[in-house]
């Protein structure tokens, strides 16, 4: 589940992306993307509170085997993919999506 919400109604100027990742595959499970603009959430100093938002959206028992990290602030998802973690930094595999039997105004162009 990756979810994005705005934190402030103001002009965005602030984006950070935290996942909670299982530590034995690196495969992000739960991850966030927090934009606002000088809120405890968006900023680099936030990662507390970034935390206690993931792992209350895991719950309990996610919450315990699942591990936090915060992504680099230049990280930017576009398009399919997935987040791992590896050696703590969090990386972006994209993934390839078949276009195969899908109509032309369906398909990706690149």
């Amino acid at each position: 589940m990756f979810d994005e919400t705005a934190s402030s109604d103001d002009a965005v100027t602030r984006q950070r992306t935290s996942v909670l990742f299982d530590p034995e595959t690196g495969r992000a499970v739960y991850g966030h993307t927090f934009v606002g603009e000088d809120d405890e959430w968006s900023a680099p100093e936030g990662e507390r509170a970034r935390r206690q938002v993931l792992l209350d959206d895991a719950g309990e028992d996610d919450a315990r085997r699942l591990r936090f990290a915060d992504a680099s602030a230049e990280l930017r998802v576009d398009g399919p993919a997935e987040l791992e973690v590896v050696d703590d930094v969090v990386r972006l595999r994209r993934v390839k999506t078949k276009t195969r039997g899908l109509p032309d105004r369906l398909r990706r162009r690149d």
